[in-house]
């Protein structure tokens, strides 16, 4: 049987760098005066923004199912 030390995965490609500034500009942030980690930050929390619109009765659901039943396997946490 071949395993992964005879036959060597392909090296993958290397990841291209995120556009943050694209990104922003296709969010609709204005990206004037924005350092790098600035619109990471901005296009992270507007994404997140958007997909809570977006998924907000699910969210809602999932929460207030939480809250009445507890965390799933919360008995099995060590901190």
């Amino acid at each position: 049987m071949a395993t992964s030390i005879d036959h060597p995965a392909e090296p993958c490609a290397p990841r291209s760098p995120r556009n943050f500034a694209a990104e922003a500009n296709a969010l609709g942030l204005n990206v004037a005066g924005m350092d790098t980690d600035m619109l990471r930050r901005a296009v992270g929390a507007e994404r997140s923004r958007q997909f809570y619109a977006a998924n907000r009765e699910w969210v809602d659901a999932h929460n207030a199912w939480i809250e009445q039943h507890g965390l799933p396997l919360a008995d099995l946490r060590i901190l």
